[in-house]
């Protein structure tokens, strides 16, 4: 699957479309973040682009993307992580079907991880609402807990996960093992992948 040139390429998956199907928004080392849809109709993965520039970075580069709806209105909105550490937030003004993602802030909460910057938006403590989980390259995983609503966000730092010292922690979260709960699998400087079990649930 050909999805141009550059290099620290990191996706993320979801449906921008709204034909049921996972689109991707995609981040590279550069300031510019891609679009993709998925034109398979068999069930398959044929992405398109269908933007070379979705958004563009204010400052900073090595855009790391994350996609969710955080505010609860049935279309996904767009974190991006970059090399400063800060992290970006872009709201989908558009609509579930034809997404346009409008900055909102290029220090989100003023929340800083140091230098690159990778988010993740995921339930971390089964709550309902979509918790901020942010890789870094020397302070591992840092979560901040959505106190607010899934309508109305509102994130408290809640410290960085135990997972020892990782640098250019990398995280994305699945229920590997088929138990009900969401593991870790995290990439970083150590190279390869290392795989953290759930086990509170």
């Amino acid at each position: 699957m050909d999805v141009g040139g550059g290099y620290h390429l990191l996706p993320a998956f979801g449906d921008l479309d709204g034909d049921g199907d996972a689109d991707a928004i995609l981040g590279s080392w550069g300031d510019e973040v891609r679009m993709y849809v998925n034109e398979a109709t068999d069930g398959s993965i044929q992405l398109t682009q269908v933007d070379s520039a979705v958004v563009t970075l204010t400052r900073g580069r090595n855009a790391t993307p994350t996609l969710g709806d955080i505010d609860g209105d049935g279309d996904l909105d767009l974190f991006i992580g970059e090399s400063s550490g800060a992290l970006n937030f872009y709201e989908n003004s558009g609509t579930s079907q034809v997404p346009e993602f409008t900055l909102v802030s290029d220090e989100f909460g003023g929340f800083d991880v140091g230098r690159r910057s990778v988010p993740v938006l995921h339930d971390l403590d089964w709550d309902g609402d979509l918790d901020l989980l942010v890789g870094s390259e020397s302070e591992g995983i840092r979560h901040f807990r959505n106190d607010g609503t899934p309508q109305s966000p509102y994130f408290v730092d809640a410290g960085a996960l135990d997972l020892g010292d990782f640098g250019f922690a990398a995280p994305a979260f699945v229920d590997i093992d088929a138990d009900g709960d969401d593991d870790v699998l995290l990439g970083g400087s150590r190279g390869g992948l290392w795989f953290y079990e759930n086990r509170k649930r």
